[in-house]
C-alpha cells in the first residue's frame, strides 16, 4: 500500500517517467548476482529487512 502511494506521488512530480518500469527515485534497490545480473528490483520504500531472505538465498548460490 505504501509502495503504491509513493509510486503515484513520484510519478506525478517526475518529468522523466514514461512507463511504469522506469526508475522513479534514486532509492530503488536492486539485488545483483555475483556475475552482475539483476535478480530482483525493490521499491524505494522497501526496507532491507523486507528482502533479507532474498539476499541470503543469493549469497548461498
Amino acid at each position: 500500500m505504501k509502495a503504491k502511494a509513493t509510486h503515484a506521488m513520484l510519478k506525478r512530480i517526475s518529468k522523466s517517467i514514461e512507463k511504469d518500469s522506469d526508475i522513479l527515485w534514486n532509492f530503488t534497490k536492486f539485488l545483483i548476482s555475483k556475475d552482475g545480473q539483476t535478480i530482483q528490483r525493490f521499491a524505494p520504500v522497501a526496507e532491507p529487512k523486507d528482502f533479507e531472505a532474498n539476499i541470503v538465498a543469493e549469497l548461498a548460490k
